[in-house]
């Protein structure tokens, strides 16, 4: 991105964030929001003809732009195709392949930008799971070697306990708030195995300076950071989350490591075996027995 469109970006932003009461008020971000990505859908710029791409079906540009924002089809792939190596290279250095996780989840998998590229994992049994109907419904159809998921904003998923060896979830509590991160965190340790990984992202300090000062005061302390709030549901709510809040918010994980994915950091949490982990929510659980 050259510096001039990534000055236009900053000062857009910092003009909704002036905006941020208004559009709080009136319900109107959320609203324009949609527009915005309608327009970018429609704007035949990054428009392709192409249906498939190494013989899986590319979702239509409407539903790319939801979930990356952006309308470009080779920035799908080639990203997703990017932050899958990196997701299997690190649970390869942590000693739990991809191909021995048994089950693979992609919470918050939209339209399968990096759920694709699990198709040749054929030991593997690929799940993805997410809010958006029109995501899932695509999913279904583009992606049938994918056993795709609706959940609510808000937990249970509809999975047993311990169902899971890996999950991952990328981009998806940079648009939580503190409450539903907490409640999401609960939920994604009783479906994850003892001993499975998660691999979240989220954005760290180097994007402090998309935040206002006493924000940014705030996620020095260890505390998150929500932005547009009442937007929560689309990309446009972005939370900024320090290291010291991912490890609050996990208590039956041990966190491993950190590495950059992109513009995030990926963090790496195993599940602690069940005495070492804390008393599970009620509110999160997904049993049957409920």
């Amino acid at each position: 991105m050259t510096g001039d469109r990534l000055s236009l970006r900053l000062r857009a932003r910092r003009i909704l964030m002036a905006l941020d009461p208004l559009l709080a008020r009136t319900g109107l971000g959320v609203r324009a929001w949609r527009a915005w990505e309608a327009a970018l859908a429609g704007s035949g710029r990054f428009r392709t003809h192409a249906t498939r791409a190494s013989g899986l079906a590319v979702p239509p540009t409407a539903l790319r732009v939801r979930v990356i924002g952006n309308a470009d089809v080779e920035l799908f792939l080639s990203s997703g195709k990017a932050d899958a190596a990196i997701l299997a290279q690190t649970c390869a250095a942590h000693d739990l392949p991809i191909e021995a996780a048994g089950r693979l989840l992609d919470f918050g998998c939209g339209c399968g930008r990096v759920t694709r590229h699990w198709h040749t994992q054929a030991n593997v049994e690929v799940h993805g799971t997410d809010h958006d109907a029109d995501l899932v419904a695509w999913m279904r159809t583009g992606l049938p070697f994918v056993r795709a998921h609706m959940n609510a904003l808000s937990p249970p998923l509809p999975h047993p306990d311990d169902h899971f060896g890996v999950v991952y979830a990328l981009s998806v509590f940079t648009h939580m708030t503190d409450e539903l991160s907490r409640s999401w965190m609960l939920e994604l340790e009783r479906v994850i195995r003892p001993g499975g990984l998660l691999l979240l992202s989220a954005l760290d300090d180097r994007r402090v300076d998309r935040l206002r000062p006493a924000e940014r005061d705030a996620f020095h302390r260890g505390e998150p950071v929500v932005q547009f709030e009442a937007a929560l549901g689309t990309n446009m709510c972005v939370a900024f989350h320090p290291r010291a809040y991912i490890e609050a918010i996990s208590p039956g994980f041990d966190v491993l490591s950190a590495r950059p994915i992109g513009p995030q950091v990926l963090y790496v949490l195993r599940s602690k075996p069940p005495g070492a982990q804390a008393p599970r929510s009620g509110c999160a659980t997904g049993r049957t027995d409920r």
